[in-house]
């Protein structure tokens, strides 16, 4: 019960202000089968301070009031009606109405009073005001019970209503409690679905990460086993360079010498050249002064000195040839 109505108190307090004024009740006006006016009914009949509103505590307290029977508690008898003319059993009879607290021994005692000095003009008077007051009294204590009954009817009716509020709203979470139940079981199971395809969506994707990992690892491999070969290449590159640079510089030094001696036997054939021509010169020239010997004679020896130098000129072009190409 205690639960119901904590959650009847956060449902009414959507403002979240931590107590309830009557229109926070009146809100469950479209939820349940009561008025506005039963509602402001049940909210009156809660706030038993008459501040204008209800606090937790209190709507707990006037709802466990509720639920423990009548907040007023049981009536008292009628006293008889059949008055007295005795004082002191009226006065009994007015104390027994149990409408006077504080002034029901001071009416003893100025009865007692006025008993012990009594007389005629005191007595009746006295009399007839007892009477009249157990009369006003009696009428009182009969108002009193007549509102008590009011009131208890009254509770009883807005303690079923407030009970038929609970049952109604009790009803309605129970419905909440299945659709939302559905709806979570449902929504669990979309998300499970959901998640699933997300993980084995995931799961290709890793799939594909680690075989394309695996690929690039494996070219990776590749690559440097291609760079370690390539490396080791230059290095054999470079040696083979450093021994071709030294062949080079070998075959310049041996070519260097070889034009030396080219150019040197190039003087020598020149100067050999040079040699033969003048020793020529010199024979036809003997043969020019021999011309006595005839221009036959002269004629033949031209021809044969021709001849020679010739084939001599011949000769050392193919030994100049041959060093060249060496």
């Amino acid at each position: 019960m205690e639960e119901q109505a904590q959650h009847v108190f956060r449902r009414a307090d959507v403002e979240g202000k931590g107590f309830l004024v009557k229109k926070d009740l009146q809100r469950f006006q479209n939820e349940v089968s009561l008025t506005a006016d039963q509602l402001s009914a049940v909210f009156e009949s809660l706030d038993t301070c008459a501040s204008g509103f209800l606090t937790l505590d209190q709507f707990l307290a006037g709802v466990s009031n509720f639920g423990n029977g009548s907040i007023l508690g049981n009536n008292e008898d009628y006293i008889a009606n059949n008055y007295q003319t005795d004082n002191d059993q009226i006065v009994r009879n007015i104390i027994n109405l149990s409408m006077l607290s504080r002034s029901g021994s001071l009416l003893q005692k100025l009865n007692t009073l006025i008993q012990d000095s009594v007389t005629e003009e005191i007595d009746k008077p006295w009399r007839n005001f007892i009477q009249e007051l157990g009369i006003d009294m009696q009428r009182l204590k009969e108002q009193t019970e007549e509102l008590e009954r009011v009131l208890a009817a009254r509770d009883r009716r807005h303690e079923e209503e407030i009970q038929k509020l609970f049952d109604e709203l009790e009803t309605q979470l129970s419905e909440e409690k299945e659709k939302m139940s559905l709806e979570i079981d449902t929504r669990d199971k979309s998300l499970r679905l959901e998640m699933r395809e997300k993980l084995d969506a995931k799961d290709r994707l890793i799939s594909d990460v680690l075989a394309q990992r695996d690929e690039a690892l494996g070219s990776l491999y590749n690559l440097q086993v291609h760079d370690n070969n390539v490396k080791l290449e230059n290095i054999n590159l470079q040696k083979l360079k450093v021994e071709y640079q030294k062949e080079i510089k070998q075959q310049q030094e041996i070519i260097l010498r070889l034009q030396g001696e080219l150019e040197n036997t190039k003087a020598e054939q020149e100067m050999k050249c040079k040699s033969c021509f003048h020793q020529g010169f010199l024979l036809a020239q003997k043969l020019a002064v021999a011309e006595e010997n005839g221009l036959l004679q002269q004629l033949a020896m031209i021809k044969e000195m021709q001849s020679i130098l010739k084939n001599n000129y011949s000769r050392k072009k193919v030994e100049f040839v041959d060093v060249s190409g060496t």
